[in-house]
């Protein structure tokens, strides 16, 4: 009698929990479906497992819905661009533009980069809620697709519990290295400058940048 009322309160508060998720996931996609565009400064620290080293970065993202882009600047003059259909990196220190296709694989790797979708959130990913506060809501999130098992195990979401956007990510690349990044001065559906998602490869080319467009 024991053992089945323990394992019926199990039952209760598992599929309590699934509740919660739930609706937590369905108020962030009533939230983020209200975003056309979105600007917002970023902090990312990186912390490599081997060297036991920090580095931090911070910049400017950009998102546009109708362009289904997400555009991350550096304040070191790095770019990191995400459109429907390739991944373009910019590296001024280098004098490198890296071009990879994305095709159908694009849904997946704009979810790591930024502005998920809830719906392709839970596609992506086994999704679980780990704490529900007054302030904020933590998600961890373990990769399903062998795309993205092999450049993540595991990320975690900050989300904000009054707006239900993320405040926060956090995520373990495979060879052990972790990525925190704190967005902070959001705003939602700003004009952005125009031009925003446009690169001139032909204006670096001239510059000597060396551009490689990859199969």
């Amino acid at each position: 009698m024991v053992i089945r009322m323990i394992i019926g309160a199990l039952i209760l508060s598992l599929l309590g929990t699934q509740e919660d998720l739930d609706g937590i996931l369905e108020k962030m996609r009533i939230s983020t479906s209200t975003i056309k565009t979105m600007r917002s400064t970023y902090e990312q620290t990186k912390t490599m497992s081997l060297l036991e080293d920090e580095v931090k970065t911070g910049g400017t993202l950009f998102y546009d819905r109708a362009k289904d882009s997400t555009r991350w600047q550096s304040e070191d003059g790095t770019i990191q661009q995400v459109n429907r259909d390739r991944y373009i990196a910019v590296f001024p220190g280098l004098k490198e533009v890296e071009i990879y296709p994305l095709k159908e694989r694009g849904k997946a790797f704009r979810t790591i980069m930024g502005s998920p979708d809830p719906d392709q959130m839970k596609k992506e990913f086994e999704v679980t809620l780990v704490s529900s506060a007054e302030e904020s809501i933590q998600l961890k999130l373990r990769p399903k697709s062998d795309f993205l098992k092999k450049r993540i195990r595991e990320a975690h979401l900050q989300i904000d519990s009054e707006t239900y956007l993320i405040t926060g990510v956090r995520y373990t690349e495979t060879n052990g290295d972790t990525v925190r990044i704190l967005f902070r001065n959001r705003v939602i559906n700003p004009d952005l400058p125009a031009g925003t998602f446009k690169l001139d490869l032909d204006a670096l080319r001239t510059k000597g940048y060396n551009i490689r467009e990859h199969e």
